[in-house]
């Protein structure tokens, strides 16, 4: 069998080994993410009592409430164990650029896709009202964008910190969202995600997209982007174990992931510009909030945002880095 190494169209030679595994990759491509799954059919079941408990350990990582075991087991799930100093340290000392434009690059990244793999024909209409994005789109477009910057910080990925907790709350999203869309439940509908049960492609393609694929694309103007380091190699896989992310999928070789689920992230796929500009938008309204994560001028902010998403619809390579 000969395979395409990813986005660049040389052709690669796969052993019988190679093979098997990419069929292993296929078969997890379909999987969902069964512990967060069953915390998704309590919230369901169980009603309020659990969206209680499960509400204060998200917020303020509060142990103390009455959890169910499915809950404190999600909690726990990814030990900081071996690289608490990793953590401590953070992504963020792994990039050489300035730090306002390594958040502003890995907030814009991290959504460069909403809408472009859905195979609902109402991605744009649906999403886009007036120029802007509609509320429920416009939240989630901001819960991932903190999510993303959150992750870069230093100590916020250790148990109980910000980006530990946003990291759950957005895996406890997908797999809220694929147990209404497996069970038809119609009130929590979302026009941001797919009309097709959300599954491991999903995961994997929010995990690349705030890291591999965002540092992609803040080196590309760069003749020769520096290697990347073995330290955040493992932040990453750390947040990608955290999102529910299979380590099948974590551990998988591009040219493999990319015959396996061929085009799985092709951010240019269901994109237009209404949408494109709306979304540039929602990213700039989440990272000068409120609680603001970049101190940069709006309009800058926007410029930037606009590159991203202008050079990841021009290179839209699967599995970048």
């Amino acid at each position: 069998m000969t395979g395409t190494t990813a986005g660049r169209g040389r052709p690669t030679s796969l052993t019988g080994a190679d093979n098997a595994r990419s069929e292993r990759i296929a078969r997890t491509c379909a999987l969902g993410d069964p512990l967060a799954d069953t915390v998704a059919a309590e919230l369901h079941d169980r009603g309020r009592t659990a969206r209680r408990s499960l509400a204060g350990l998200l917020a303020a990582g509060d142990t103390a409430g009455t959890l169910t075991h499915a809950q404190a087991d999600l909690w726990h799930d990814v030990q900081a164990a071996g690289v608490e100093d990793l953590l401590g340290r953070g992504a963020l000392v792994h990039h050489r650029a300035d730090p306002e434009l390594v958040r502003i690059v890995h907030g814009a990244s991290s959504v460069a896709h909403v809408g472009a793999a859905s195979d609902s024909p109402w991605s744009t209409s649906r999403l886009v009202r007036d120029g802007r994005l509609r509320p429920v789109a416009h939240r989630r477009v901001a819960d991932t964008v903190h999510w993303a910057v959150s992750a870069l910080e230093p100590g916020s990925l250790l148990t109980g910190g910000p980006g530990h907790r946003a990291t759950l709350r957005l895996r406890l999203r997908a797999a809220v969202l694929r147990h209404a869309q497996l069970h038809g439940l119609a009130a929590h509908a979302d026009p941001v995600l797919p009309g097709t049960p959300i599954t491991q492609v999903d995961l994997l393609r929010c995990w690349l997209a705030a890291t591999a694929r965002a540092r992609a694309l803040l080196t590309e103007s760069r003749a020769a982007a520096a290697p990347v380091p073995a330290e955040l190699r493992r932040i990453w896989q750390h947040l990608g174990r955290l999102l529910g992310v299979h380590a099948e999928l974590l551990d998988a070789p591009g040219h493999l992931l990319e015959l396996a689920a061929p085009g799985g992230v092709d951010v240019r796929r269901g994109c237009t510009p209404a949408l494109t500009s709306a979304v540039a938008v929602a990213v700039v309204d989440a990272l000068t909030g409120e609680q603001p994560l970049v101190r940069s001028p709006r309009e800058r902010i926007l410029r930037t945002v606009r590159t991203v998403h202008r050079r990841a619809q021009k290179h839209p390579e699967a599995f970048a880095g």
